[in-house]
């Protein structure tokens, strides 16, 4: 009897464990599709924006692009958008950054730092993505700002959790619910 209920109660785990690891994987596929896409999107953003200002900068020049860029100075509190528009001897022409992040290179990569805001009485940073492009012998960076990407994907993370943790609890009741009717039928 021992060795009948020893062996349910060890399918019953295997079970257990085939189930957590399968929910694992699918859980943390699904983060990581969301998470992939949601920095795509900001990139095509971001990309858009760069675009669109590379044209206003063919048809107005630098004077075009300064006027444009002043009016969107305030999307920082509204969008999250960072802007900085400067000449090749590091000038701040426009935007809404005061000076090229030191830890980023203009290469036109996608960069990535932080940028310090004041929020009330209190300094907050605030992760930014941003790329960078040439404008004849001027320099534009375009960003957004990560906060919320990230609260999303904290959120996700803890919804993960919590649904593998609940996943493993109720298959270990129902495991523990299936060997001890298997014992209880043997023992009869």
């Amino acid at each position: 009897m021992a060795v009948w209920r020893a062996s349910a109660s060890r399918l019953a785990l295997v079970y257990l464990v085939i189930l957590v690891i399968a929910v694992s994987v699918v859980r943390f596929t699904s983060y990581l599709v969301t998470q992939r896409e949601i920095t795509r999107q900001g990139d095509l953003l971001v990309q858009s924006e760069l675009q669109a200002l590379r044209e206003q900068y063919r048809f107005g020049g630098v004077q075009r692009l300064v006027e444009i860029l002043n009016r969107r100075v305030d999307d920082w509190g509204r969008l999250g958008a960072v802007y900085l528009f400067m000449d090749n001897a590091g000038n701040k022409l426009a935007g809404n950054l005061t000076g090229w992040p030191q830890e980023v290179t203009r290469d036109g990569a996608w960069l990535e730092f932080e940028l310090v805001a004041r929020e009330g009485s209190a300094s907050v940073d605030h992760p930014v993505r941003a790329s960078a492009i040439q404008l004849g012998r001027n320099w534009l960076l375009v960003g957004t700002d990560k906060s919320e990407q990230e609260r999303i994907a904290r959120q996700q993370r803890n919804a993960m959790a919590w649904s593998i943790a609940l996943t493993a609890l109720l298959a270990g009741l129902a495991g523990w619910w299936y060997s001890r009717r298997v014992a209880a039928r043997i023992r009869e």
